[in-house]
C-alpha cells in the first residue's frame, strides 16, 4: 500500500516537473516585470495623492468656514 502511494507520488512529480521548469522563465519574464510596473505606478499614485490631497482638504475646510 505504501509502495503504491510512493509510486504515485513519484509519477506525479515526474509528470509535473516540466511544468515547473517552464513556469520559472514565465515568472521571470512576465510576473516580475508586471510587479515592477505595479510598484512604479503605486509610487506615482502616492506622489499624486500627496500633491492633490492638501488643496482638496483646504478647499473643503474653507467651504465649511463660510457656511
Amino acid at each position: 500500500m505504501v509502495d503504491d502511494v510512493l509510486t504515485l507520488l513519484a509519477g506525479g512529480t515526474a509528470a509535473l516537473l516540466p511544468g515547473f521548469v517552464l513556469a520559472v522563465p514565465c515568472a521571470v519574464l512576465v510576473v516580475v516585470p508586471l510587479l515592477l510596473v505595479g510598484v512604479a505606478l503605486a509610487v506615482i499614485g502616492a506622489v499624486v495623492a500627496l500633491v492633490a490631497a492638501p488643496p482638496v482638504l483646504l478647499v473643503r475646510s474653507l467651504r465649511r468656514r463660510r457656511g
